[in-house]
């Protein structure tokens, strides 16, 4: 056997050991995160409760009786957010049933008959969590704690003529109490001077 033959070969297998290494490893991960939604619905929220006061604990360094008191409020308070979510579910999925009609009546045929392959209303929901990833922003990410703010929140970019004036425009008056009244952290000279 000529030794190139050899060598398509071996990049052959390596090429299909690849991709079913990534259809598995997919399929693993949305096993994974349907099983975390189903054990955290079966457990109505006592596990979010831990995982928050595990946030809490490791954040203000509490207390054991702080721990304590705050384990009995946040069990009750998410026992109390899933039988919200219980609760609203039905309208949440009859919203949802309502925007895919809408949504189809845009669509071409083909693209139709795709959405319902995909789940119809069911694809309109978010993409599930990956396993043990973040549920909110990163650290430092945009909206998170040391990051810039997210999207669409901040100050206007600077000279923009689509965006509008600070503060709702000329008939809004200044948020300080008036052109006369100077801003309690100094203006554009600096902080006001002391006494």
């Amino acid at each position: 056997m000529p030794k190139w033959r050899m060598w398509v070969a071996v990049l052959a297998v390596f090429a299909c050991g690849l991709v079913l290494g990534a259809v598995a490893g997919s399929l693993y991960e949305r096993h994974a995160a349907l099983s975390h939604i189903a054990r955290i619905r079966a457990d109505r929220g006592a596990s979010l409760a831990q995982m928050t006061l595990d946030r809490l604990q490791r954040d203000l360094n509490l207390e054991p009786e702080q721990s304590a008191a705050a384990k009995t409020l946040l069990e009750k308070s998410f026992a109390r957010i899933h039988q919200l979510h219980e609760d609203l579910r039905p309208q949440m999925d009859k919203v949802l049933e309502e925007a895919a009609g809408q949504l189809k009546q845009g669509l071409k045929p083909e693209q139709a008959k795709r959405l319902e392959e995909m789940g119809g209303w069911r694809a309109l929901l978010p993409p599930l969590p990956k396993p043990g990833g973040p549920p909110h922003p990163p650290r430092g990410g945009p909206g998170g704690p040391g990051g810039p703010p997210p999207p669409g929140f901040g100050p206007p970019p600077f000279g923009d003529p689509d965006v509008p004036p600070p503060f709702g425009g000329p008939d809004v008056p200044p948020p300080f109490g008036g052109p006369d009244v100077p801003p309690p952290f100094g203006g554009p000279d600096g902080p006001p001077p002391r006494p």
